[in-house]
Order: structure tokens, then sequence, then C-alpha cells
């Protein structure tokens, strides 16, 4: 099965934009408290940086800035757990962005996880086929705790849910 190709200096600079842009929405101890997660993130100290941003989104579970970094984080301290569950938050305050996805195959591959991580790939293959980056696509989690296995998506034009394991 051919491996997704993803270029990581693109998605850092994405990553930066993003975080920018995000901070001028912020409330000033928050805007203050993301550039010092930021800079930590950027000197590599993930440890002070996870901290802040622990802080941010107990004060803002919304901040999708803040879950960004934070699963960036994780991946770069190998909590490949911690980070999908990032990533999955991010899908879910934000279902119409592919870094959540991007993010999820990153974190599958990293941990070793190939059956999540080319279940990832097929599901974002079919989203960009069907023209979709998460708009109409909904996705459903098990109460147990299983990340990948159960996918629902809704079809706007049918209006009625398909799942797939």
């Amino acid at each position: 099965m051919p491996r997704a190709n993803v270029k990581f200096p693109t998605m850092r600079r994405l990553l930066l934009l993003l975080l920018a842009a995000s901070a001028l929405a912020q409330s000033p101890e928050i805007e203050q408290k993301m550039r010092d997660a930021q800079q930590a993130f950027g000197a590599g100290d993930c440890g002070r940086a996870q901290t802040t941003l622990r802080e941010i989104i107990a004060a803002d579970p919304q901040n999708y800035a803040a879950h960004v970094l934070s699963a960036h984080c994780l991946l770069r301290q190998k909590d490949y757990a911690g980070a999908i569950g990032e990533f999955r938050r991010m899908l879910e305050l934000r279902p119409d962005t592919q870094q959540g996805e991007l993010g999820l195959i990153q974190a599958y591959a990293l941990s070793g996880d190939t059956v999540h991580r080319d279940a990832e790939v097929e599901h974002l293959r079919a989203l960009m086929k069907a023209g979709t980056t998460g708009r109409t696509a909904g996705r459903a989690h098990t109460a147990n705790g299983d990340s990948g296995s159960c996918r629902q998506t809704m079809t706007a034009s049918e209006g009625h849910l398909v799942s797939t394991a």
C-alpha cells in the first residue's frame, strides 16, 4: 500500500501561520501564554510548552491553536496516543480542515499502527474524492476509545448515514 506523502516543512509553515492568526482573536493573557508556548516549542522545550498549553485549554477548551501546538508537542515527545487524542479534538473543533486528518496519519505512522494509518489515509482520500474536507462528513468514535474503527459519513445530497469499519 502506498505511503502518504506529507511535506513536513510546509506543514510547519502552515502551523506557524495558523498559530499567528489565531492569536489575534484571543484575550491578552491567552495571547501571552500562546506566545510563551510557541517560544518553548520553538526552543524544543515541549514539557514547558505542554504545561502552558494545558492552562490555555483548561481556560478555553475550544482553543484550536492550543490543540494544534499540543498535538505537535506530543508527537515530538513520542506520546502518540496523546497526539492522536489532540488531533481528534482538532477534528471535532474544525472538521472542515485537513490538518487534523494529516496529523492523525502522521501519529499513527510514527506509532507503527499501520491499520489505523491506512484507514485514515483511505478516509482522507474518500473525502477528497467526494470534494469534502469535513463539511459534509461527520465523525463518530466508539465509547471504548477505539479511535479509528468506526466511521460515519453523512452525504449531503442523499441525507443518509453510511458506516464503514
